[in-house]
């Protein structure tokens, strides 16, 4: 059979009815390419709606699953057909076109989840099915296979049986005719903070199944809002795989020289990047900037490498950054302007969780500890508390608990451990750890108080945080995302997303203990005493702790208020080193004390 009778019979099956929408969906992309290759655009674009519309109702069918593996499974699918269609729309459909299904599709799994979090909660599901035990457990297990680096296999064992029962529960009483938010190009730009620009990337990888084996292009789609009025332009960087992986490196670098760094030690990769950050300036930034003028504050919803990219911190050829020009906040898509939720407005009071007493003293110590102390962490909690009028809760009293029932705080903010695997199943694979989390580490038994210490991002993901206007991990690896299966905000990053917090302040890469006290300190002082919004308030600590001296550090009290404190000795000599260094040295100025520290847009 020739290709163009092969299409006619496929079309023939699918009008004969009884096709799963998947292979629907799947033979439809394959015929709208073969007919603009073909020249019959005509076809193509009435067989395009047809494909949109058939995705659209997949992935909505998707979001009665509360097994996050399978859904994201599911999703794979829609997102390899979406990306054949839009292989084809780029190039025969109008701009507007394009960038508004670019909204409905991008991260379809982030998006899914998002969805049906918000239908589950305010359908009171929660409730009625009481889930938490059955997921808890599971949640054990994967916060054990995060720690110990061993993903696990729970298939067949009575507490996967109990959860697939739960999960076949919550799929019967899923709301049939939920109402799911509608994304249209109209709704977003009404939505876009005025006086602003939004600059969305989007990988297209062509035609999955005719790839004509060149790289596959970078769609840079660029909003610009000013005095109400929106403009939409687009660019495109020919070799998006090179710059995607030119990402990969330079957030590398950055990871590799915050795990070796010790005090006082000189930058380890300075050259090599600064090298990379210049090309990648140029490769995403510099295509934009015609486009932006006049505005000040930019939205960067980046795309599968980009997303763990901190494009604050990267030069133009002057060496100026771009957080130095422009208010930087990212975010996974532009869509989400439409989850801005009213339930922050009346919410009240911080949540401040820091340095936990990881080793509850009802142990023989018998094997080497995982958890280590962070002494600054308790100064950090301590510091923020007082600025925030709030209780800080340290040692003993930093709980998991405290976490999981954070309903109805404003502001959260948590300095403790984090972990980050994306080589787990779980769908969320990092963790944060509380107190008593190193006993249950070591002997595998919860304690009826502290239970096992450890809160995974798929526990923070089911939680209701739409009352947070600002949470705040202040924990290493706690921004890192999944590349991989383009899932976006992925980790610590997407629970909390998921949950609903409106603006999350995460880390890219290993924070240092006492430099992130520092600028949380002045962060906060500026965003709870001078009432700053969070982007500007980080900016503003970013700028102070990279041009404060010695001197100046003294003058302002940072190592007096540490030694005030009750830290140990080994942390209590580290002050007095900075404190007896040069005057008019900058101990922080370098970007990976302080770079990797981002603000997102997350609601």
């Amino acid at each position: 059979m020739t290709e163009e009778e092969v299409v006619l019979e496929r079309l023939k099956l699918i009008a004969c009815g009884g096709v799963p929408a998947g292979v629907v969906a799947e033979t439809l992309s394959r015929v709208i390419a073969f007919c603009h290759k073909k020249g019959k655009g005509d076809a193509g674009k009435k067989l395009l709606y047809c494909c949109l519309d058939t995705l659209t109702k997949i992935w909505r069918s998707c979001v009665r699953d509360m097994n996050d593996i399978r859904l994201y499974q599911e999703l794979d699918m829609v997102q390899l057909q979406f990306s054949c269609c839009y292989a084809v729309m780029r190039r025969y459909q109008d701009l507007v076109f394009a960038y508004e299904n670019v909204l409905r599709f991008k991260n379809m799994a982030s998006l899914a989840v998002r969805e049906r979090n918000r239908i589950y909660h305010s359908n009171g599901m929660r409730e009625i099915l009481k889930l938490s035990e059955a997921h808890n457990e599971m949640a054990d297990r994967e916060a054990e296979g995060i720690w110990h680096n061993s993903p696990g296999r729970y298939m067949g064992d009575a507490v996967y049986r109990k959860k697939l029962a739960a999960d076949a529960e919550f799929y019967e009483q899923f709301p049939k005719e939920a109402a799911f938010t509608e994304i249209t190009w109209e709704k977003v730009r009404k939505a876009i903070p005025d006086n602003s620009a939004v600059i969305e990337y989007f990988l297209c990888d062509e035609d999955e199944y005719g790839s004509n084996g060149t790289e596959p292009p970078l769609d840079i789609y660029i909003v610009c809002k000013k005095n109400n009025c929106c403009t939409l332009k687009k660019e495109v960087i020919s070799d998006g795989k090179s710059v995607m992986q030119a990402a990969g490196r330079f957030v590398s670098a950055f990871r590799k020289e915050s795990a070796e760094r010790s005090p006082f030690s000189q930058n380890l990769d300075n050259t090599r990047k600064e090298l990379l950050g210049r090309y990648l300036y140029r490769w995403l930034i510099e295509p934009v900037l015609a486009h932006i003028q006049g505005v000040r504050r930019l939205f960067i919803a980046p795309d599968r490498d980009l997303m763990n990219l901190p494009f604050e911190i990267l030069k133009d050829d002057d060496a100026v950054r771009l957080g130095t020009e422009y208010d930087v906040i990212q975010m996974e898509c532009a869509r989400d302007f439409l989850f801005c939720g009213q339930e922050r407005i009346s919410a009240r009071g911080s949540l401040i969780i820091g340095e936990p007493q990881y080793e509850i003293p009802d142990r023989d110590r018998k094997a080497e500890r995982i958890l280590t102390d962070i002494p600054f962490s308790g100064v950090e909690a301590r510091l923020i508390g007082g600025l925030c009028g709030s209780r800080c809760f340290t040692g003993s009293a930093a709980s998991k608990n405290l976490l999981l029932s954070a309903e109805g705080y404003r502001n959260i903010h948590i300095a403790t451990h984090g972990c980050f695997d994306s080589r787990q199943e779980a769908a969320y694979a990092s963790c944060l750890a509380f107190a008593g989390a190193e006993n249950w580490l070591q002997t595998g038994r919860k304690s009826g108080t502290y239970g096992n210490g450890l809160v995974t991002a798929d526990e923070i993901s089911r939680l209701n945080l739409h009352s947070v206007e600002l949470a705040v991990i202040s924990a290493c690896n706690s921004g890192m995302n999944d590349i991989l299966k383009n899932k976006g905000f992925h980790g610590l990053l997407g629970g909390f997303s998921a949950a609903g917090a409106r603006y999350v302040i995460s880390s890219l890469w290993a924070a240092d203990d006492l430099a992130a006290a520092i600028l949380m300190g002045y962060f906060y002082y500026e965003y709870m005493r001078k009432q700053e919004k969070p982007y500007t308030a980080l900016k503003n600590a970013k700028e102070y702790i990279r041009k404060a001296s010695t001197g100046r550090l003294k003058r302002d009290g940072w190592f007096t208020y540490m030694l005030e404190q009750d830290i140990d000795s080994k942390s209590r000599k580290l002050i007095r080193q900075y404190e007896s260094g040069n005057e008019s040295e900058r101990p922080f100025e370098n970007e990976v004390y302080w770079g990797g520290f981002i603000c997102y847009r997350c609601n």
